[in-house]
Order: C-alpha cells, then structure tokens, then sequence
C-alpha cells in the first residue's frame, strides 16, 4: 500500500513538474520574442534597418509608391511595420497605397494611435504573441469559410440517436 502511494504521488510529481517546465518554456519563448523586439526598436533608433518585413511583396510598376519608395528596403512601409500576421501586413500596405480621404476618417484613426501609443508594454506583449505564433497564409479566411459552412453533425442520424440513448 506504501508503494502504491509512493508511486501515485511520483507520478503526479512527475506531471506537475513536465507542466511547470512547459510553462517556463512557454514564458521564455515570449520573453525571447520580446528582446527580439526591443532590440530591433533599438537598432532603428540607431539607424539600422527594421527587422520585420520591408513590403518588397507590394512593389509594383503602377501608382506612386516605387517613386517615393512607400515599400523596399528602408522604404516607409519598412520603417513603420510591426505587424505579425499576413492580414496585419496587408492592411498597412493598403492603408499606404489607398490614404484615407475623410476627416472623421482620418481624426478616428489619429484617436487610434493617440490611444495604443500609450499603452506600450500591451502593444508589445501582442507583437511578441503574434511573432510567436507565426501565422501561415489564409489562416482567417479558413476559418471565416468554416464559420460559414453548414453544421454537418448536426444533421446526422446517429449523432441524434445518440443525443436521445445517452442522458
């Protein structure tokens, strides 16, 4: 009987201890993310180039952009991204190529940045999170087309069935 809860015990020693590791992993593979990201600020404050991409995928031979060098190596698009996602980096390449025209518009946004420039340690703890988790292409649009597809389990006969044996 000793034995017995010697072992139980062990084993769930052994169990606590494989999730604390996985939780110290998990915290510092963020605060890695985090040094990255503190570092690459400090390097553009220096002078060197933006680690995050430069938006060369925009580049195209009709608009403006290539004349004042909106994407490309230390273009516009180059100094202000730190997005993490596909959609992220996509919405500053279009809010470059297509300004906005309205006032409203333009001071909401203004309002925007006014508020999220203040909250430093959030903005950084959501660009650590997303470099983290490394979105692949067409990741929301998967999901946005699930979310719209018609419940096929809902309509199963056995599922029925067994939604009535089983209480």
């Amino acid at each position: 009987l000793l034995v017995t809860v010697f072992a139980i015990l062990f084993i769930l020693a052994f169990i606590l201890l494989i999730k604390w590791n996985f939780r110290l992993n998990d915290e510092k593979d963020l605060l890695q993310k985090l040094v990255f990201e503190n570092d690459n600020e400090l390097n553009v404050l220096s002078g060197q180039p933006n680690d995050f991409d430069d938006g060369e995928q925009f580049l195209s031979d009709e608009g403006f952009a290539n004349d004042i060098d909106v994407f490309g190596h230390r273009s516009l698009f180059h100094l202000v991204n730190r997005t993490t996602t596909i959609h992220g980096t996509g919405q500053l390449a279009d809010s470059l190529q297509k300004p906005m025209h309205s006032k409203p518009d333009i001071e909401n946004y203004q309002q925007a940045i006014k508020i999220l420039s203040q909250q430093t340690a959030l903005r950084q703890l959501v660009t650590a999170h997303g470099l983290l988790h490394d979105e692949k292409e067409g990741n929301l649009h998967q999901i946005g087309a699930w979310l719209l597809t018609q419940n096929q389990l809902h309509h199963s006969k056995w599922v029925g069935i067994i939604r009535l044996v089983l209480p």
